[in-house]
């Protein structure tokens, strides 16, 4: 006699899946796909594994992320009946990122008018935005580490802390970093060189001589009335003289502070007029 034959095809191709496509800190998150003709159940697959793991068999899937990822995950779904699995679809983007946690580390005992360097853990996925008390950042701003120059008081004890942000809604304030100004000695009396700081008035340039050292390296810097460094560089010193040039022009008129520090001592400051 005659048979009926009743010919199935793999479902087709599945649509992109919908759901979050930035994660943080989130311990689920679920997403779905377009129903996809023909198809009894559908596959979800992750990429890669370690991102965590997704379960479900219709429309709907679940994916429970771990926590020691940190990346992009590829999420997808396809279809599935008696003939077999279909194509997957187009893949969804996430981004998945791991909750901030930033620690300071760095110089918790300075000089006035020394520099500190304080630095976090660095991840690529992250910004960070600095606050400190009694002095300025001259290097660093937005990166995991800065360099502090300090001007508060001596004695006093100061702070810094950081804001690390990887996304909206995602991100941690560190705990305050406490920085105390010690009672550094002001004038060192084994400094025996002869720096000479001229012309005082200064227009459009300013010569700085230093000869006779004791020491091999020195801190040039040069501070307005507000502690900001408007000038600095670390000179090699030797028994010869060192002669420093710093051009002036694009600086304000007023009252600066001219330092020179070596060995966390510094070895003398003096106040600087800029005629304009």
């Amino acid at each position: 006699g005659d048979a009926i034959i009743t010919m199935e095809s793999l479902p087709p191709m599945a649509e992109t899946p919908v759901g979050p496509e930035s994660i943080c800190t989130e311990e689920t998150s679920d997403y779905t796909v377009e129903e996809i003709d023909g198809a009894i159940s559908y596959v979800w697959t992750i990429s890669p594994e370690e991102a965590g793991t997704i379960e479900g068999e219709t429309t709907e899937a679940t994916v429970t992320w771990h926590t020691d990822y940190e990346g992009i995950a590829e999420i997808a779904a396809r279809g599935e009946n008696d003939c077999g699995a279909g194509p997957s679809g187009p893949s969804l983007e996430v981004m998945v990122y791991s909750e901030p946690s930033p620690e300071i580390s760095g110089n918790e005992l300075v000089c006035q008018f020394e520099n500190g360097i304080y630095t976090v853990a660095y991840s690529e996925y992250s910004d960070y935005t600095w606050t400190v008390d009694g002095g300025s950042i001259v290097d660093g701003e937005g990166t995991n580490e800065i360099t502090v120059y300090w001007t508060a008081e001596q004695g006093s004890t100061t702070y810094v802390d950081v804001t690390e942000t990887k996304a909206e809604g995602c991100e941690t304030i560190s705990e305050t970093f406490e920085v105390t100004i010690d009672d550094c000695v002001g004038i060192d009396e084994n400094f025996v060189g002869d720096v000479v700081v001229y012309p005082n008035p200064a227009k459009n340039l300013l010569n700085i001589n230093i000869k006779n050292s004791n020491y091999e390296t020195a801190d040039i810097q040069i501070t307005n009335i507000l502690g900001k460094v408007v000038y600095h560089n670390i000179v090699t010193i030797n028994s010869n003289m060192h002669s420093e040039k710093i051009n002036l022009e694009e600086y304000s008129g007023g009252l600066y502070f001219f330092t020179l520090v070596s060995k966390g001592k510094i070895l003398m400051t003096q106040k600087i007029i800029i005629d304009k």
